[in-house]
């Protein structure tokens, strides 16, 4: 059984990792973009495949695909 220091210690662990990764930037990539055709494996704005550091990353035209 878990004694209340323990406890205590284990739910300030878990607020402080819950804040970390609420601070993070959502991670996103080509393959989140309303511009990536998905069946040609290219950008439709462009109308080429990105570099891979590109696809990864997202580009500065990056547009979140809403699927709503």
């Amino acid at each position: 059984m878990i004694d209340l220091q323990k406890k205590q210690q284990l739910l300030n662990n878990m607020r402080i990792l819950t804040n970390y990764i609420i601070e993070f930037e959502p991670f996103t990539s080509c393959l989140d973009c309303a511009n990536w055709n998905e069946k040609r494996e290219r950008c439709t704005k462009f109308d080429m495949v990105p570099p891979p550091k590109i696809i990864v990353k997202k580009c500065e035209d990056f547009e979140p695909d809403i699927p709503f």
